[in-house]
């Protein structure tokens, strides 16, 4: 879309199993994008500082509520709490799904052209 990436991923995982610590999301059932805005790197091997950044969205902690609770890293970096309010993992019968729209802001930018 015009104004940021929309992602949806369905997770297959009747045992689903989320890290109740919310600082450690990674090491429980999650879904895992790295965004970069442009598809270069300023040094090869290293994400550019501002336009690229690994979203990591937690599963559901149970079969009926849907779950916003998500961190965005730098490389090995953790930034913090990804506070944007757009995304959400909703339960499933079979596990659960997640739906992202990753903005300019969510990477560090003040502006991001996206063309099909």
């Amino acid at each position: 879309r015009p104004s940021g990436l929309y992602l949806f991923a369905a997770v297959n995982d009747p045992s689903r199993l989320a890290d109740p610590d919310a600082t450690r999301i990674y090491c429980g059932d999650s879904v895992e994008v790295y965004v970069d805005d442009d598809g270069s790197f300023a040094r090869p091997a290293t994400y550019d500082t501002q336009g690229t950044r690994q979203f990591v969205m937690a599963a559901p902690f149970d079969d009926v509520t849907p779950q916003q609770n998500g961190r965005v890293f730098r490389g090995t970096t953790s930034l913090g709490v990804w506070t944007g309010g757009t995304f959400r993992s909703f339960p499933t019968a079979g596990g659960y799904a997640v739906e992202a729209f990753v903005q300019a802001a969510d990477l560090g930018l003040t502006t991001w052209t996206l063309t099909a």
